[in-house]
């Protein structure tokens, strides 16, 4: 590599020395070279194997040479490192060696590139290849993901006029580039965008939309309140719990004074539904947690306490900040599940049954390990179970090579015969096989082979899960999962993870999901 690196700075050199069209030619041949390759690539003409791999390393090299040497062919080079970047924008390192390579020649592309964005080369990507035109979908992907965080006037034109873009991944980077700006332009998009996902229209974006308007909870101005007032208001009410957690999520660009009373009364209102309803206990939890990061202070369930506080609050009887009264319980639930507490009464276990759950769990002593993971874990969700009360309502997944569920996403009331014949089903598990966590979470979430998830099936609103040590696909695949799939299902996932061998899956999905994470040793 160090050779070609001389030989090409050499050519390029001559080339300065004397512009002849030879010359010229002679030091634009790798940018020809390199589109050749992914031309052939694109059109199904060439395997991309490693000897191509490293082809196009040493291309990537040779043209970010060019760039460095003679500036003037930066369109060319730079369109040549946009087809890289975009070729190869979902290569996951971790899912072989071929994507590995093609991760590695993604980010040096991305690299050149962004050692180039300034004002006048995010400007010349703007009007290049934002608006619909003829460059190939791969250059397009690469240069809207290279203008995040760029907000000039007319970079912020170019990707508003994108927001109509017909191809819907273009249009979805474009949207996430917008996200969290405060422009009355672009409050109007995403509140567009929740429009059209509550009138079921497909291809809205309303993850992106609840995300932006979090982030532009600080706005001063907040224009676009009136139009989201209804959306929150009458969503906090409704019979349906997953609207009524999108409220919530909703409610952040609030003040206190024009959304404390609605939170406080929607607690009382899903509080007097009660466990036949369904989810009531789940909302209850969503409200609180959005009650105490307002206020700083933690009074649990009950709505006539959160009353008192915001009456003497506004009366002026009370600080901002520090407690407002003592005895109020801490404890959310009676039920812990290795000291998790998650409130609800709709609830799916997903339990490892992988080879390694056959380990002693406990700290060795002189009597050495008590048991194994898998009894300690059996143990932990059975005395959970009981807990909760009869009126809440389970189910069981194991998952080794696959995900297996007990009532097949059926849940169950916790009650005593129930509970035993949970304890004769987990008692026939063999820990045994690998750690496919995946298919344990999309087993409990009804998600069939081809990825669609039955909603109308998924009872819970809960998963708790344990797993003891790396899984077999990684951490790559949650982030998609939380902002496409979960999105929809607003599932709360609280994690249990058994000794220091996880990946990050269990912590990503609960941080991600608004649910908890614990690592205990074991």
């Amino acid at each position: 590599m160090i050779s070609r690196w001389i030989l090409l700075a050499l050519a390029c050199l001559a080339a300065l020395a004397s512009p002849s069209a030879g010359a010229t030619q002679g030091a634009i041949d790798p940018v020809a070279k390199l589109e050749l390759k992914l031309l052939r690539l694109r059109r199904g003409e060439l395997r991309f194997d490693p000897k191509v791999a490293d082809d196009m390393a040493g291309l990537v090299s040779d043209v970010r040479l060019v760039w460095a040497v003679e500036p003037e062919h930066e369109p060319d080079v730079a369109r040549a490192l946009l087809g890289v970047a975009g070729a190869f924008a979902d290569a996951d390192p971790k899912q072989g060696a071929d994507q590995a390579s093609g991760a590695a020649l993604r980010d040096s592309a991305i690299d050149a590139l962004r050692a180039h964005v300034d004002s006048r080369f995010a400007l010349w990507l703007a009007r290049e290849f934002v608006p619909a035109t003829n460059q190939p979908f791969e250059r397009r992907l690469a240069a809207v993901r290279l203008l995040k965080d760029q907000t000039q006037p007319a970079v912020k034109l170019a990707l508003l006029s994108a927001t109509q873009e017909k191809d819907p991944r273009i249009r979805r980077e474009v949207l996430m580039n917008l996200a969290g700006w405060y422009d009355p332009a672009v409050h109007a998009v995403f509140l567009r965008e929740l429009q059209r996902e509550i009138a079921g229209e497909p291809g809205a974006e309303g993850g992106i939309a609840e995300r932006h308007f979090a982030q532009v909870s600080s706005d001063p101005e907040k224009r676009f309140l009136p139009e989201l007032e209804p959306i929150v208001k009458g969503g906090l009410i409704a019979t349906d719990w997953r609207v009524a957690v999108r409220s919530v999520a909703l409610s952040r660009p609030f003040g206190n004074d024009a959304i404390l009373p609605h939170l406080i009364e929607a607690m009382s209102l899903w509080k007097m539904r009660g466990p036949r309803f369904g989810h009531a206990l789940r909302m209850q939890m969503e409200i609180e947690r959005e009650l105490r990061q307002r206020s700083g202070r933690s009074l649990g369930l009950d709505p006539d306490l959160w009353r008192k506080w915001y009456g003497a609050l506004r009366r002026g009887e009370l600080p901002r900040t520090g407690a407002f009264t003592a005895g109020v319980p801490s404890e959310r639930t009676k039920a812990s599940f290795f000291g998790l507490k998650p409130t609800s009464d709709r609830i799916v276990f997903v339990l490892d049954r992988s080879k390694s759950m056959e380990i002693g769990f406990g700290a060795a002593g002189s009597q050495g390990a008590i048991g194994r993971r898998w009894d300690e874990a059996v143990k932990q969700v059975l005395g959970f179970v009981e807990a909760i009360g009869e009126e809440s309502r389970f189910d069981l997944v194991v998952f080794h090579d696959y995900g297996q569920a007990w009532r097949n996403g059926e849940l169950v009331p916790a009650d005593a015969p129930n509970r035993a014949k949970a304890r004769e089903w987990l008692d026939v598990q063999i820990p045994n096989g690998g750690t496919a966590l995946r298919m344990g979470v999309e087993t409990a979430l009804h998600i069939d082979a081809r990825g669609a998830m039955q909603l109308s099936k998924l009872e819970a609103d809960t998963v708790i899960l344990l797993c003891d040590g790396d899984t077999n696909e990684g951490s790559a695949w949650v982030a998609r999962f939380l902002e496409e799939t979960n999105r929809v299902a607003r599932i709360a996932f609280y994690a249990v993870q058994i000794g220091g061998a996880g990946d990050g899956t269990l912590q990503a999905l609960a941080e991600g999901s608004g649910g908890e994470f614990v690592q205990i040793q074991g």
